[in-house]
Formats: C-alpha cells, structure tokens, sequence
C-alpha cells in the first residue's frame, strides 16, 4: 500500500491525512467519549488472529459491492480458480503446440 493508500484510508478527525503513525499525541491519551467498549469482549478474536487470519482493507467501490466477509472470500476463490484454469488451459495449449511442431 503506498503512502496515498495509506492516507486515504487513515484520516484523523479534521480530516487531515494521518501521516503520524507510529507518534503518540496527547490526544492519544485520552479516550473519547464517544467510545462504549462496556458490552465488548477483550481477546474474542485473538485466537483467530494467530491462526492466521488476514485483515485486509477493500476500497470503499469495492465494499459497496459486498454485504459481508463470507461474499468477499467466495468472490476471490471464483477469481483463484479463474485464473488456475486459464494457467492450466495456456500450458495443454503451448503442449499440443509443440507437440505439433515436432
């Protein structure tokens, strides 16, 4: 992801690009009001997350597309094995073309 990605992903609440990443800021300190962590969980997907999983942030076009995690996954599979049978597909073309050949 380059710094521009980056940025247009993390802006901070004045809309500036949050190009601090890394700095603690005063404001970091403090909590904000806004925040009700009461009813959450610490940890819950800790587990899920040394196993392996992956985050990955999808381009506001591309989230408008898909209502949940189950969508996007079922689409890149699609993709994957897509593009292994077009791989597959080319090699027996490029075999029976040398075998032509010769």
């Amino acid at each position: 992801m380059t710094k521009h990605e980056v940025c247009a992903v993390r802006r901070n609440t004045e809309g500036e690009c949050a190009d601090t990443m890394g700095r603690k800021t005063k404001r970091d300190d403090e909590m904000r009001s806004h925040y009700d962590f009461s009813g959450g969980e610490r940890g819950r997907y800790a587990a899920r997350y040394d196993e392996g999983t992956r985050v990955v942030v999808l381009a506001p076009d591309v989230a408008e597309m898909s209502s949940d995690s189950v969508d996007v996954s079922e689409a890149l599979r699609a993709c994957v094995r897509t593009a292994a049978e077009t791989r597959e597909s080319k090699q027996r073309n490029l075999l029976l073309i040398k075998r032509s050949k010769s």
